[in-house]
C-alpha cells in the first residue's frame, strides 16, 4: 500500500530551495521541498495568475522587499498569502529553536500588514516532520504535503496529510 502522497514534477515547475526567492507566471508551478526548520511563504495574485515564493532558513532583513518587488509585478495586489515551515526537531538546540521562532515571528509581523486585503493561512510544521508547499499559477491552488522527516523516521506508521488551500478554503486528505 502506498502510504506517502506523490508529488509528480512538471515540466513548468519551479523549485524554490533554501535563500531563494522566485516570481512565477503563465501556470509554472513553484515549489519547496526539503521544509524543516525553514520558513517558506508563498504569495499569489489571482486576477493576474502571478505567484511568488520565498524560503527562508535564517530571519530575512530582505523579506519586505521581496514583497514589494512581488507587488510591482501584480500592481499592487496580493490575494493569498501562505506560510509553513518552521519545523522544531528533538535533536535542535535552545539556540535553533529560539532562531526558528524568530524567523517565524518576523514572517508574521511582515504579513500582518496584509491581513485587510488578503486571506492569510499559516500552517506552522509540527516536530520531526517534511513539508513540501506547491502553488499552481494556473489556478491559485496550493498544497501543504506533510510527512514523517525521513532524516529521523522512527514512525514508520505516522499520518500523511495534505492540506489544499483553493480560494482561501482549506481541505485536508490523509493516508496512512
Amino acid at each position: 500500500m502506498n502510504n506517502r502522497f506523490e508529488l509528480t514534477p512538471q515540466p513548468e515547475d519551479i523549485e524554490v530551495d533554501s535563500f531563494r526567492f522566485e516570481i512565477a507566471e503563465n501556470g509554472e508551478r513553484l515549489i519547496s521541498t526539503e521544509l524543516y526548520m525553514c520558513v517558506c511563504i508563498a504569495l499569489y495574485d489571482q486576477n493576474s495568475k502571478i505567484g511568488a515564493m520565498i524560503h527562508n532558513m535564517i530571519r530575512d532583513e530582505s523579506l519586505e522587499e521581496k514583497f514589494q518587488e512581488f507587488l510591482r509585478k501584480t500592481g499592487g495586489k496580493i490575494s493569498d498569502i501562505i506560510v509553513t515551515g518552521g519545523a522544531h526537531a528533538n535533536d535542535y538546540d535552545e539556540k535553533l529553536d529560539k532562531a526558528i521562532e524568530e524567523n517565524l515571528e518576523h514572517a508574521r509581523k511582515i504579513i500582518q500588514k496584509f491581513k485587510d486585503t488578503a486571506r492569510i493561512h499559516e500552517h506552522q510544521s509540527s516536530n520531526n516532520t517534511r513539508t513540501v508547499l506547491t502553488l499552481d499559477t494556473k489556478n491559485g491552488i496550493f498544497e501543504i504535503l506533510i510527512g514523517p522527516d525521513e532524516r529521523n523516521n522512527k514512525q514508520p506508521n505516522f499520518v500523511k496529510r495534505k492540506l489544499i488551500i483553493k480560494d482561501g478554503k482549506e481541505t485536508w486528505q490523509f493516508q496512512r
